[in-house]
């Protein structure tokens, strides 16, 4: 039992630290006085980050038992695709984000140490699958693992996923030039139903000093090339294990832009490493909305575009009157405002995109009611109103590090049982 304990603490430590991370996309407050009706259909405009993502890992892995020392240093690159979906069973505002991972080990090298001295050393390696009964179901030479997963762009859980022969996780097995092999003690964790999806952290309501779960604590902000970042901090220092770890995640789409990280468990185990984000910030989209509103009878016409349009509200004199999601990238149409009483109003118009840039436009209204005539001739008498009916617009729809270090989850076959 304190084998498995072990085990169990070694790959939570190392996915906490290193490992699937969720965000959380921007969801409107439920405004109980908004007028409009949301539309319960999906619609891709509201992507999350679209677009093709880099990362650079490194990592310093060691293991002591006994007399024995195993080191290993790895470097990996992950080319990252993601695009929104579209999915007729997704409801409001649970659109699906696409993911496809391509982690790709450019360098390996491995040493076994046996009472000081080399025993064993190797810069080739295999991959070892293995299915959850711990059955193997195939072994690779190939460098390169890849795996896609959709997940949800407002819980951020992964919903499917696709892993090389169905599996969950595998093990590096060092080869030396005579083919002999040797456990390395660490392996591959792939995303499965319910985990946090790959590469992104909630961000939508973190504050300075708050806790982030297991992840640490939000210690700071900063500004890299015009964005935003929130810096979280893990630091936890007990008897067995110990972790300190720095993650620098962007503000608003949660993209993990760079993870440093060292853990120890015991006098037994030992990993540092980085992961960066080397392309791909380009993608986030710091651009406002373009609106425009002008006045018209009883109402006003409202025209806006951006490419990741999603939402906006109308207030009247300071109150929300209406909210609503738009399904396109530009939108052109009138809102009336036949039911307010005669009078001067403030309206006040907010656009935003899905990256929670906004936009504020204001103007006066004036809300006029015409009064009903009455025309009486010598045959017949009839009653006409002449208030002018505008039509109000359904412009409502939706929008919407694998590990930081996959390589980080740390696996031990010889604790398998």
């Amino acid at each position: 039992m304190e084998g498995c304990n072990e085990k169990y603490m070694q790959k939570k430590i190392a996915l906490i630290v290193l490992g699937l991370l969720t965000i959380t996309a921007f969801i409107s407050p439920n405004v109980s006085n908004a007028v409009e009706t949301r539309n319960e259909t999906y619609s891709p405009n509201f992507p999350l980050l679209d677009g093709t993502l880099t990362f650079l890992t490194k990592i310093n892995f060691t293991t002591v038992n006994g007399n024995e020392r195993k080191m290993m240093t790895i470097d990996q690159q992950d080319t990252v695709e993601v695009k929104s979906i579209l999915d007729s069973n997704a409801s409001f505002p649970e659109g699906l984000e696409w993911i496809m991972v391509n982690q790709t080990i450019t360098n390996f090298q491995f040493i076994q140490e046996v009472n000081g001295n080399v025993n064993f050393s190797a810069t080739d390696f295999i991959i070892r699958y293995y299915d959850h009964f711990g059955d193997v179901v195939a072994e690779t030479s190939d460098p390169s693992v890849q795996y896609n997963a959709t997940f949800t762009k407002t819980s951020r859980l992964v919903k499917t996923a696709s892993t090389p022969y169905g599996t969950d996780n595998a093990e590096l097995i060092a080869q030396d030039d005579l083919g002999t092999e040797m456990g390395t003690d660490l392996g591959l964790a792939f995303p499965t139903f319910d985990d946090p999806a790959p590469y992104f952290m909630e961000t939508q309501d973190m504050q300075l000093g708050q806790p982030v779960g297991d992840m640490g604590t939000v210690a700071g902000e900063k500004t890299i090339d015009g964005q935003d970042f929130w810096i979280i901090n893990n630091s936890i220092h007990d008897s067995f294990i110990n972790v300190d770890s720095l993650y620098t995640v962007e503000k608003q789409t949660g993209l993990i832009y760079q993870v440093i990280a060292a853990i120890s468990l015991g006098n037994t185990t030992f990993l540092s490493g980085s992961a960066n984000l080397t392309s791909g910030l380009e993608l986030i989209d710091n651009d406002t909305p373009t609106l425009e509103i002008t006045e018209m009878e009883n109402g006003i016409y409202v025209t806006a575009n951006d490419t990741s349009l999603q939402k906006y509200q109308i207030y009247v004199d300071g109150t929300l009157n209406r909210e609503g999601y738009f399904n396109d990238s530009s939108f052109d149409g009138d809102f009336s405002f036949d039911d307010l009483p005669e009078g001067q109003y403030n309206v006040t118009v907010v656009v935003w995109d899905a990256f929670q840039n906004n936009v504020t436009k204001q103007l006066s209204l004036n809300i006029t009611h015409p009064t009903t005539e009455t025309i009486t001739n010598t045959t017949t008498n009839a009653t006409s109103n002449e208030s002018q009916s505008t039509t109000s617009p359904s412009p409502l729809g939706i929008q919407p590090f694998a590990t930081a270090l996959t390589m980080t989850a740390i696996w031990s076959r010889k604790r398998r049982n």
